[in-house]
Order: structure tokens, then sequence, then C-alpha cells
């Protein structure tokens, strides 16, 4: 036979049972959502740039990811900080706070001051545009421990990764401070020209590094490979069977990368390592 609780003492065992977050014990309520949030950045020559920053929701001081988009082929498809919007959730969900941006002459950003097919070598452009990012993650200090900011990069954007971890590596310059990077179908020679000091990719100081590039797009794999032998730490090398897409297509139609990026943060790099 069931005894009826009346309300008074029904409201009080319920709220005995529940923790400080306020969840019955063992159902933890999972902290709100937090909202996406539309920025403005302005690159050291006063390039501004448009960039999307969403906090991990119920975290503090945790991991920042600072994601850097492939840039346009005139005779390509055009290129911005959407490459990433489902990678941004996932990272989010994970608990990883996100900033997104659109490189200069691309989306909503300032247009370079050069002509966009000299975007690729120019060493006083989007190095500029990656130093903004990483300054800016570097002020989230409620949601971003400034020692644990990774750059995740697809084509270009990930030799410019590859750029701010060595650089970072080799004189820990306080407006870079990456340490971690993720290059999604990476150009070993980009990574070289873009490099301030254009150090030779045999000679990088390359630090905490996932590779990624499809097994079947040759020069990606050898690239991937030849700059996994430069890592001087923590290193990951995936190639991706059955695919010669590069870049952002390598994200959009193979599942499995965006999940080893997720994994990168969650599993094997944390901010203890950095």
């Amino acid at each position: 036979m069931r005894t009826l609780m009346s309300p008074p003492l029904l409201l009080l065992t319920l709220l005995c049972g529940c923790d400080a977050a306020g969840s019955l014990e063992g159902n933890p309520t999972p902290a709100p959502p937090t909202e996406p949030e539309e920025v403005r950045l302005e690159a050291s020559d006063g390039v501004g740039l448009a960039g999307t920053w969403q906090a991990a929701p119920g975290v503090e001081r945790g991991m920042g990811a600072l994601l850097l988009h492939q840039v346009s082929d005139p005779s390509a498809p055009q290129h911005d900080r959407h490459d990433f919007d489902a990678l941004r959730l996932d990272l989010l969900e994970a608990g990883v706070s996100v900033l997104a941006f659109d490189f200069r002459s691309h989306g909503a950003s300032d247009d370079a001051t050069v002509p966009a097919i000299n975007l690729a070598g120019d060493r006083e452009q989007l190095p500029l545009d990656v130093r903004a990012g990483i300054d800016f993650l570097q002020r989230q200090g409620h949601s971003v421990d400034p020692d644990a900011i990774s750059v995740v990069g697809l084509g270009l954007g990930a030799a410019l990764a590859l750029v701010a971890v060595h650089e970072s590596y080799d004189d820990f310059a306080p407006d870079w401070g990456a340490r971690s990077a993720v290059a999604i179908s990476a150009r070993a020679d980009r990574a070289a020209d873009l490099n301030s000091d254009g150090t030779p990719v045999p000679n990088m100081a390359l630090h905490n590094c996932l590779l990624i590039a499809g097994a079947d797009h040759a020069s990606d794999a050898a690239d991937a490979q030849l700059l996994y032998d430069e890592v001087r730490d923590t290193a990951r090398l995936e190639l991706i069977d059955g695919s010669d897409a590069h870049g952002a297509d390598l994200l959009a139609t193979q599942p499995r990368v965006g999940d080893l990026v997720v994994d990168w943060f969650t599993d094997t790099w944390t901010p203890e390592d950095s």
C-alpha cells in the first residue's frame, strides 16, 4: 500500500536530494548553453577581422581553439570561418571555447593590403591575423587558460597553425602563445614560406602537433609525414584511407576527421601538457 506524501514534505524531500547545482543526486544539471558572439578583431597593421567567439558552457579557464579556415582559390568555392561550423559545435560540446574568424580578404573581414593571390607567401599579412586571434583568446581569462590555446587549420590555415607553434616554441613570444596545432592538409613549403624567419621545414621546431591528410592525396600525405617527423614532442599522424580530399573538403566529407580533432583536445593534449 502506497503512502501519499503531503506537498510540503514532498518539496522538502526533493530539495534534500539535490546537489549544490540544483540537480537530483547522481544527475548533475548540464551547464546552460552559451551564445555565439560576433566579434571584431584588429590585426597589428589595422586590418579588421570578423569573427565568431563562443565560450564553452560551464568551463572556467579551460582549453581554447583558434580555427583558421582554408584560403580561397579564385577558381574554387570561397572559404571563410563557416568551414568550421560543425566542428565548432563539437568542440564546444567537448568543453573547448572557440574563436573562428575570417582571414583578411575573406568573408566579412577587411581586404588585405596586397592582392589576395599574394597572401599565401606574404609574412606580413595572414600571420598578423593569426596573432590577433591568439591575442583575443588570451584575453578571455574567465573561459580560457592562456597556456591552453591550440590552433586548428585547414590548407593554408594549417600551415599557419604550424607557424604559430613553431614561433611560440622557439621564443615564447607573448603575442603567439599557442601550445598545440592541428594541421589538416598542411603544405610543408607554405609553412616555411610563412614563418617569419623563413626556417626550412627540416629545421622547424614544431611542438604538440596533430597532422591529418587524405591518404590518397599524394602530396598532402607526403607533407604530413614530413612535418610529423619534425615534431619534437607530442605528435600524431593520421592519414585518412580512401580519401584524396584536401582541407575543408576533407573535414566536410570524412566525419572521422572531426572526431580526431575533438579527441586531440579531450584525450591526447590537455593543458597540463603545455
